[in-house]
């Protein structure tokens, strides 16, 4: 790599890129006002790799990537500001490919943070059941478990509470799974992992909770994560644990889909790593 005295020079570094970007725009645009019955299959190619050209065009007026980067930060700053996001931390002597890199990867959790953003706006049951500010007569834990799905771990927050008709349980999916925890598919890992737990001998105290249900009903509510090809949305499917005769667990479906509550929204921005990792300090 080459050094100029504010760093790393770029590579294809090109004082004329404006001429060049101007006259491939304008060709682009005399291809593109052509009849589309009269474009071959070459033509269309042409056009192609003219489109492909104009980003690396664009690219070669910045002769150091100090330059780049300085563009690249006053580019974004206004979005990251309101999103409440940081900008990539940048090493000195930082090659072209590894600024990029980080400001690709900015602008991906940025687009997710918008993603959140768009969901519908969290509000409580009124009930009592996941409220953000807990009453006072209510015992709540939250964990961070891996639910054994056979072939994989899956991650995800419990947030267990107990009430006078039993035990209550949140679980909230990571929502950047690709193998979605809670569909019904595979409901008898999830339901197997929640039996287990109610065991007395399980450490900690979410087992303990979960020992005082004393027969009571546990009622288990699942939230998929937002960006499920299998439930997108905010919606929460509430479902019973229940034994059959042999004593293997399995989740009820029950009727009362609601939409998430603010605490049920807190732990899966929680479970979002890379937000958390790229949120403003």
């Amino acid at each position: 790599m080459s050094y100029f005295e504010d760093g790393p020079l770029m590579n294809g570094y090109d004082p004329n890129w404006e001429k060049k970007f101007n006259q491939t725009q304008a060709l682009i645009g005399q291809l593109e006002n052509k009849q589309r019955q009269d474009w071959t299959d070459d033509a269309h190619s042409v056009v192609s790799k003219l489109n492909g050209e104009i980003p690396k065009i664009f690219l070669s007026q910045f002769r150091t990537v100090l330059d780049y980067e300085k563009f690249l930060r006053e580019q974004h700053w206004s979005r990251a500001k309101k999103l409440g996001l940081r900008l990539p931390d940048i090493r000195a002597q930082a090659p072209e490919d590894e600024v990029s890199a980080a400001y690709q990867t900015f602008r991906d959790v940025a687009d997710r943070v918008e993603s959140y953003q768009r969901l519908p706006q969290p509000e409580e049951w009124g009930n009592g059941l996941f409220a953000l500010d807990k009453p006072d007569h209510v015992q709540r834990a939250i964990e961070t478990v891996s639910i054994d799905m056979g072939s994989s771990l899956l991650e995800a927050h419990l947030i267990i509470e107990h009430h006078s008709d039993g035990v209550h349980v949140c679980v909230v999916e990571d929502p950047l799974s690709a193998f979605t925890v809670l569909s019904p598919v595979n409901g008898f890992a999830l339901a197997k992992y929640l039996a287990g737990r109610l065991d007395m001998k399980k450490p900690g105290k979410l087992g303990k909770l979960f020992a005082r249900a004393n027969g009571k009903a546990v009622f288990v509510y699942k939230f998929f994560s937002p960006f499920s090809s299998h439930m997108p949305g905010t919606r929460v499917y509430p479902c019973r644990l229940v034994f059959d005769n042999a004593g293997c667990a399995g989740l009820e479906e029950m009727a009362g889909i609601k939409e998430a509550t603010p605490l049920m929204m807190e732990e899966l921005l929680k479970l979002d790593r890379d937000v958390a990792n790229w949120a403003e300090k």
